[in-house]
This record gives C-alpha cells, structure tokens and sequence, in this order.
C-alpha cells in the first residue's frame, strides 16, 4: 500500500488527537530551484548499487535481531504482512522518529506504553510486504531505539512498530544517504529554538514536514525549553509535552533528523562545570531517548558527531555546550570545546573529500559587537584563542566550501564576519530577539525575526548553494544562490 506524504501527516495528527552571490529569486512565492518543494508522492527512487557504508554504532535501549526479508514461522512461510493496514494505537504518544542516517542504515525510535511483544519493519513503498528489515526491540523504561540495517543508498524507507503484529504505531519515513562517492545535490532543511510556550504547535515545523525533497533535517538546539526541570521523569515530561505537538510529531515522522543540544536542554545558560552533575546526566539522558542519534561505542555520552552525504556534503555537529569550561575563559587555553573535540573538528576538516562541508555550531562565531556584546562570553568570541584556532586552521589548511549553520540567537540571518560564512536559522518557533535589527548590515545582508526554517540545496556540479528561508505558512521569505568557494 503506497502512502503518500499526506497520509503520513494524517497519521500523526491522528496520533496527537488519539494522545558572494550568484543570482537572486523572488523573496515570495516558489522555490528557486526549479523544483516542487512539496511534492506530496513520496520517492520510490532506485536503490543505489552499492548496500552499506554504516559505522558501528550502538542501539539505545533495546536488543534486536537482524533484518530479514519477508518472515517465517514455526511451520514456514506466514502471510505476508502489510504493516500499513494494521490499526494504529495510541501506545505510541510521541509518535515514531529516525536519525543519523548513513548509506545503508539509520537510527529509529519511539516511546511506547505497550507491554506486548514489539518489533519494527522497514518497507519501500514498491514493496510494502517485502521488510528490507525486520526485528523484535525491547522497550527500556518504554523507550525504543534501534539500528536498521543493510538497506539500500538514496533510498526511501517507511518504518513503523508493530504490538504482537495486531497494531502499529504512526509510520515514518526517511532516506538514505546516497553512496559516499555520489556526487548528486542533496537539498536538507534545519532550524532551532522550539519553544512550546511559545509557538505550539509549531506550523513551521509542519511546513517543513511536507517537503519530500529534503534529505534530512538538522535541530541546532534548543529544540525543548527544560529549564526548571531537575529529575529524569521532569526531563521527560518537557520532551513530552513538546513532542507531542502537532509539528514536532510531523517532522519526526517525515525526515531522519540530525540533533544537537543547546542550553535549554538542561537549563538556561548551564554551566557544565559547576552544574549539579546528577541533573545534566538526568537531561543527557533524555536527550538521548528523543534522538535518533548513534552512539559512538568507545564513548557513548559523545554528541559531536559527523555524517557524510557522498562527496557533496559532510556535517559536522559540534556540541559547544556540554563540553566548555567557563572557569578557562580567561586564561592562555580556553576551553569552548574540548581538546578531543577540536583536534577531532580540525582533522576531520582536513580530510573531509565533501564539496560542502557544514559545521553546526550551537552559538555564532561571527563577531557581533554593539548591543550584542553583552552575552559574548557565552559564545566563540569570549573563547578567542579557541575561535582563532579552528578560523587559522581552516585559512592555513585553505579548506574549502565551510559553511557555520548556527542558532541560539532567536533570529535568522545570511552573512558572516573574519571571512566566515554563516547561516543563523530559527527560530523554528520563538518569540523574536528584538535586538536583531541592530544587526549590522555590511556583515549580515539578511536578517528576520520571524519563526522559520531553512531549506539548503547543495550543488557540487555548479558548486553553489542556494539558501531559502520559509516561514509557517509557506512562504519563501528569502532566497538567494551563493558561489561555494
């Protein structure tokens, strides 16, 4: 049973109700790249030749098997099991999410009140009874996370849970990545800064969940407000009130989603050196329950993380919060990031064969003085010697195509200061920072206050990128192609 990106939406409303520049386009209306953003039929692409590329990785929480092929039974062969047709439950409040995707794998997961034996199938559209993976999870305190396996690049993929094979959750959908010698464009999304006080249910979410083009989408932070929070079940009440909103529970299901954490994810401006150790590992808990984020095997609590997509793209996702010594502020060795980290951002850097390479950075490291100066030491520019490390690196090593995609800031903008070239996106849904109009014009030509996402279109051919700013109803508030020198 094909399904479209309009049944998917349908499910999970379903689920919520149950629980320099190269040309300019219009700043309105279509997208610039000659193609349907909103194409509401899924894929169905061709599977790409060659399976695999995936690193090991650790599943959260369950045990599972491997993938098979169709299933059998104690006396042979069983009927063949279209998953879709299967009635929904309403054991599965947060609806299903995927991330981290490689070539031939990606990280699912869900919460779950069902007590029932639970397994997860992934189906092509062009063969919904044929499972390119199937395997029995075990729920830990009702979380779910497994790896899919040995499935085809540049492939679409649904995926859903299955209780006892008699109900299901919402289906999800994701791609992979393309092979890691592809040169075709990948087009993904991203933004920030989701505060449910603010802006539930999150219609710039919702919007970015009907774009079938999007390979994937990043979260740059901030994506759950937790402050006051102290406990594990208070960390998981805030992912739960916000996850379960309307637009959250949308992009979840449609797209893999790359996540980093900001402050908010533990408390307003924490400071990991002095905070109380018990709370950030309470709040790094529950992060890890609502990502689909790989675990790295020799260092399971590590954020900062890589992926690549072919040879067009290669993202770098910093963790610039959970890792900073403010008490070295000061002194001749600043700690922003961590040694491991840095050293590990330079080389990969280095060695990164991607046309594009996007650093996702939590907090700007362009220089904004002015008004802005105040909340400097909360960013690259209170660390300079750290800040001055990694632009040296990148100048003296003449790494190209760099691009820093940042957040925190609660407006979006398009520029860059020190030759850097930075995207601020978000929020996805805040109020504005009422400071971003003094933003100064010669460094970012572009600035918003409204709630957006990003949508990016990396070229290799053409080696350009084209940067589109979409708000809640749709509407293409700025577009404009850039040479990716």
């Amino acid at each position: 049973m094909a399904l479209s990106r309009r049944d998917l939406l349908k499910a999970s409303a379903v689920a919520l109700a149950g629980c320099g520049v190269v040309a300019q386009s219009p700043t309105t209306g279509t997208s610039p790249t000659g193609e349907n953003p909103k194409n509401e039929t899924p894929g169905g692409e061709t599977p790409g030749e060659t399976p695999g590329g995936e690193t090991p990785g650790g599943n959260t929480g369950t045990t599972g098997t491997t993938g098979e092929t169709g299933e059998t039974g104690p006396t042979g062969p069983q009927p063949k099991l279209d998953v879709s047709t299967l009635p929904q439950s309403p054991a599965f409040p947060l609806g299903v999410g995927s991330g981290d995707v490689l070539p031939g794998a990606a990280i699912l997961w869900s919460k779950t009140s069902a007590t029932e034996p639970l397994k997860v199938r992934v189906w092509t559209e062009k063969a919904p009874t044929t499972f390119a993976f199937a395997a029995g999870v075990t729920a830990k305190d009702g979380f779910l996370s497994v790896e899919a396996k040995n499935l085809q690049p540049n492939t679409t993929y649904y995926y859903a849970f299955t209780i006892d094979d008699k109900a299901r959750s919402p289906i999800g959908r994701f791609k992979t990545a393309p092979p890691l010698d592809s040169l075709d464009v990948v087009i993904f999304g991203g933004s920030c800064c989701t505060r449910h006080s603010r802006a539930a249910p999150f219609p710039t979410l919702s919007d970015a969940a009907t774009h079938d083009d999007l390979a994937f989408f990043v979260h740059g932070g901030d994506r759950v407000y937790c402050d006051g929070a102290v406990s594990l079940a208070q960390y998981r009440n805030k992912y739960a009130q916000t996850y379960a909103e309307k637009g959250m529970l949308e992009l979840n299901g449609a797209h893999a989603v790359f996540s980093t954490w900001d402050d908010h994810e533990i408390d307003n401006n924490f400071n990991p050196e002095s905070g109380d150790a018990n709370q950030i590992a309470a709040a790094r808990t529950a992060f890890f329950e609502h990502s689909g984020l790989r675990k790295d095997a020799s260092d399971p609590n590590r954020i900062w993380r890589s992926a690549r997509f072919g040879k067009t793209l290669e993202l770098f996702i910093l963790d610039a919060r959970g890792e900073r010594k403010p008490s070295t502020r000061l002194g001749p060795d600043p700690i922003y990031l961590s040694r491991a980290q840095m050293d590990w951002l330079k080389a990969s850097l280095t060695a990164s064969p991607a046309k594009f390479k996007f650093i996702v950075n939590q907090v700007p490291i362009s220089i904004f003085g002015g008004a802005f100066a105040f909340a400097a030491n909360d960013r690259w520019e209170g660390y300079a010697a750290q800040r001055t490390e990694i632009l040296s690196h990148i100048s003296s090593e003449a790494i190209a195509g760099v691009w820093w995609l940042s957040g925190d800031f609660h407006f979006g903008a398009v520029g860059g200061t020190d030759g850097v070239r930075e995207i601020l996106w978000g929020p996805g849904g805040n109020t504005p920072n009422v400071l971003y109009p003094l933003v100064d014009p010669a460094a970012f030509p572009f600035t918003t206050g409204e709630s957006t996402y990003t949508v990016l279109k990396a070229d290799p051919v053409k080696n350009e990128l084209t940067i589109e700013f979409i708000d809640g109803a749709g509407d293409v508030i700025y577009a404009q192609t850039y040479a990716n020198t």
